[in-house]
């Protein structure tokens, strides 16, 4: 992945031509990344990066003070915002935290941002309100190392070692908690940290500046149609902000509301734009594809229809080399997407999606009655296990009981007293700004990647709206049809109707109705059992027999026995459990040895 790379040594001990630093400027993949170069050094830091020219990393100076910006802040100049914050990033003094806390509030944008004191050569760093780039972290005793790439940091722990919570985490509902990577000890940032490092004498501070508090609806005051009224200008706001002189904006641009609503605030904006839109190989989008091109010839934008082949081992290989097992193998049919979107529009270009918009203006909270932590713990996994909790159990060797105690903690620490906030909270937090985040974070790898729906003023003013205007697409409908009455009269995919049809009203009815017959629900699951698993002459399963077949090292975190009994019974899981499952065997295959049986692969 392009991005920074930090090394920190508390002694002092790195020296210019020292190998390993010479080795942060070498990519991991060879593809688009032929730019690197060390930004800054002395003996106890080397901060650099890699990067594709067009990939934005900026620096700023004045006399005092030197910012390297990875990223972009939206909506105003970067080098007088990152002025505002430079005088508290580096100081320990108290109260400065609750004056980034302010900063924060009032900035928006996709960055990473090192500070360096050029008198006293105290760093500072700060990532964004929602962690949009991924960044890793990793403490010895010595050193202090922060990357945006996770390979980078493997690359220098010996030996690897593997989170066997994580695995848990992963195949049981399908993404990591907290700050947890696939790698044991190296963690993942939380949005808005502040790092202050001092040379003399070294110590390294980490501070979570800000989070969020979901119970607080300051909009509820206020109609439904003010309400839409308003999230409709924060949207525009919002779309203004990301573009970028000189860039061409291409919206991938599905059948559903939230890339439909990007679509159609461009135009309103006239923003100029284009659209473009994928076909898989099994033609499972085929319906999507059809919407899209209605709604861009509506809205008179240049639209190009991708159609995909079957994903090959190769793009496999490249997306587990991008993300490192943070983003599932399933995902590998994206890959030939990505790369014929780059070739067709080229890379001077900003690709942008309609990531999150369902978390924001659709109701999150839970259709059963949850009252308790209990009950809000149930219904989490109830909604989000991809093998059954005692599967997972005897696969990697984790107690049920503590799998559910994560959830339980996490779940018991956030601010909302009422417990379907905290789902809601959980939803967004776990599920959204971690797992989502990872997945757009690959497409940085072709082009810079943003969504609007991440525009600090339309997030705040969404969650502050009330959960009931939200239910069955309400306030969604009202914001779509404020942009444009045009597009949210076109059909929704999947729903049969447009979001304003008494169709589509009758159908999120019906939906809303079976969400709350959960055990209704999981009776049919049981009876039906999965629709969509794999065969047993499936690349993904073919690739997991051969890498059993050398599985030492996987082995050492899952039960072969376990292993066997689901490769034999594959056709009763869900494909999204097995590629998960085939994502973890393959990050341990790859880091630990540097080689994978994908390369073998046919």
């Amino acid at each position: 992945m392009p991005g920074i790379n930090f090394i920190y040594d508390r002694k002092g001990r790195l020296r210019r031509g020292d190998p390993q630093l010479e080795q942060s400027v070498e990519p991991t993949t060879r593809d688009l990344q032929p730019e690197g170069r060390i930004l800054s050094q002395d003996d106890f830091y080397c901060l650099s990066y890699r990067a594709y020219p067009e990939y934005p990393v900026a620096t700023f100076a004045d006399a005092d003070w030197t910012v390297y910006l990875e990223g972009r802040l939206y909506g105003e100049d970067p080098g007088r915002k990152l002025k505002e914050l430079a005088p508290y990033v580096f100081s320990g003094e108290s109260g400065e935290e609750e004056k980034i806390r302010q900063w924060f509030a009032g900035v928006d944008g996709d960055f990473v941002a090192f500070f360096i004191d050029k008198r006293t050569a105290r760093i500072g760093i700060v990532n964004d309100l929602f962690g949009r780039l991924p960044l890793y972290c990793h403490r010895t005793g010595e050193r202090f190392i922060l990357s945006r790439n996770l390979r980078f940091i493997a690359n220098r722990m010996n030996p690897i070692r593997f989170d066997r919570m994580a695995f848990a985490e992963s195949l049981w509902i399908g993404y990591l908690l907290g700050k947890r990577t696939l790698l044991e000890g190296v963690e993942r940032l939380p949005p808005a940290t502040w790092i202050r490092i001092e040379k003399q004498p070294a110590s390294i501070q980490l501070a979570r500046v800000h989070d969020f508090n979901f119970e607080l609806k300051a909009h509820r005051s206020q109609s439904l149609q003010e309400n839409a009224g308003r999230l409709a200008a924060l949207f525009s706001e919002s779309c203004v902000s990301r573009t970028v002189p000189g860039l061409a904006n291409v919206v991938s641009l599905s059948g559903g509301l939230d890339s439909r609503a990007v679509a159609a605030c461009y135009q309103k904006q006239s923003i100029p734009a284009c659209a473009a839109t994928f076909i898989d190989h099994a033609e499972s989008f085929a319906a999507d594809a059809r919407i899209a091109e209605q709604v861009a010839k509506l809205l008179d934008m240049e639209w190009r229809l991708f159609r995909l082949a079957a994903p090959r081992s190769g793009d496999v290989l490249k997306l587990l080399r991008l993300k490192n097992g943070m983003n599932s193998l399933g995902m590998s049919f994206l890959i030939p997407y990505l790369d014929q979107v780059r070739k067709a529009y080229g890379p001077k270009m900003v690709f942008v999606t309609g990531d999150s918009g369902h978390q924001m203006l659709r109701d999150l909270t839970p259709a059963a009655k949850v009252q308790d932590l209990d009950g809000a713990v149930g219904y989490l996994v109830a909604q989000s296990a991809k093998f059954p909790l005692e599967t997972v159990a005897a696969l990697t060797g984790v107690e049920q009981s503590e799998m559910i105690g994560e959830i339980r903690d996490h779940l018991s620490s956030y601010p909302e007293e009422d417990w379907r906030q905290r789902y809601i909270h959980f939803v967004i937090a776990e599920r959204g700004m971690k797992w989502q985040s990872e997945g757009e974070d690959r497409n940085r790898f072709y082009f810079w990647s943003t969504t609007p729906f991440s525009g600090t003023r339309f997030f705040n003013y969404a969650m502050g709206c009330p959960d009931e205007q939200k239910s069955q697409f309400g306030l969604y409908r009202e914001f779509l049809q404020a942009l444009s009455p045009a597009a949210a009269a076109v059909e929704y995919a999947g729903m049969g109707g447009s979001v304003a049809s008494d169709k589509f009203r009758v159908a999120a009815k019906a939906l809303a109705l079976l969400a709350e017959r959960m055990e209704l629900r999981r009776t049919m699951e049981k009876a039906t059992g999965p629709t969509d698993g794999y065969s047993g002459d499936s690349m993904i399963v073919q690739c997991i027999r051969r890498q059993m077949k050398a599985g030492e090292l996987i082995f050492e975190y899952l039960s072969p026995t376990g292993m066997k009994n689901i490769v034999e019974a594959c056709g009763e899981y869900s494909k999204e459990g097995l590629q998960n499952l085939f994502t973890i065997t393959s990050t341990i295959e790859d880091l630990a040895t540097g080689g994978s049986t994908l390369e073998r692969q046919n």
